[in-house]
């Protein structure tokens, strides 16, 4: 079997044009923060190999910060060219050539918790200090990822407003990651509950969340998040595969698990709202 892949793979377009055809799968979400290298054609080329399976773009928001952090420019003007960004990206051709079908974001990783920020005065604030730190050493890794955290709360928010206005998701990196390059726990998914909430003005708005990994191995902790209707819509069917994979996992090592399913009524509402 590798020796047959093996071969296939050196026709890897045509290789991957069979995988997906043969799996019969119709849409691929392509998150375009990890591209590998890949500029607009590579991009281009790859969503044409896979046809008829359709290609949806995910841009990534630090894809958009990453660069305009990197400038000197006053924050209003800062802010007014991300969300010029952002909305090309989600409705024009921002991202790579194309338009989006929703956004991810990495922060939980560096962070931890994040809150919604609403007001740019904190975030001026942080941009200055995140100007002025660009070339500061840190011993501690925890106080490198966090910098300039309230302005990428602030730049977040903004992002995931655009995403509530057109009804579209936002994914959230959420559970195993990439250790020892970030903190794991940073990436609880009970981290994300603010932002399940975003709230404003007294209302809980629950935009569409989409918990990548399903918070594994915390998978409890994203099926109670899901209580949240954005959470639950957009993460049903693969919170419970990943929560049957857990329990399967804790017979054959613990060989119990808790009688208690806080999935199950999540689901429930999550199957209603389907239909």
């Amino acid at each position: 079997m590798i020796e047959a892949r093996n071969a296939r793979g050196k026709n890897y377009f045509g290789y991957i044009h069979d995988l997906f055809r043969d799996a019969r799968i119709e849409n691929a979400m392509i998150d375009t923060g990890y591209a590998d290298g890949l500029d607009s054609a590579g991009i281009r080329r790859f969503a044409e190999a896979i046809a008829p399976t359709k290609a949806r773009y995910i841009a990534r928001v630090e894809t958009i910060t990453d660069e305009l952090f990197a400038e000197d420019l006053p924050y209003p003007e800062l802010r007014d060219r991300y969300v010029a960004r952002v909305r090309d990206a989600l409705d024009g051709t921002g991202n790579f050539g194309g338009r989006s079908y929703g956004m991810k974001s990495y922060l939980l990783p560096d962070v931890g918790l994040i809150k919604p920020l609403y007001e740019d005065e904190p975030a001026a604030a942080s941009w200055e200090e995140f100007r002025k730190t660009r070339t500061t050493t840190y011993s501690d890794r925890n106080d490198a990822t966090v910098r300039g955290k309230i302005l990428r709360e602030r730049f977040l928010t903004i992002a995931l407003e655009e995403c509530l206005a057109r009804d579209m998701p936002m994914q959230f990196h959420a559970g195993d990651g990439e250790a020892p390059s970030v903190t794991l726990r940073n990436q609880r998914p009970y981290n994300l509950e603010e932002v399940a909430r975003f709230d404003r003005n007294g209302l809980m708005r629950m935009p569409k969340i989409i918990p990548i990994h399903a918070g594994y191995p915390l998978v409890s902790e994203a099926a109670w998040l899901a209580k949240y209707a954005g959470v639950n819509q957009a993460t049903a069917q693969h919170l419970e595969t990943k929560l049957n994979e857990a329990k399967r996992a804790s017979r054959l090592i613990f060989a119990r698990w808790p009688e208690w399913d806080p999935f199950s009524a999540a689901r429930a509402r999550s199957i209603a709202s389907f239909k």
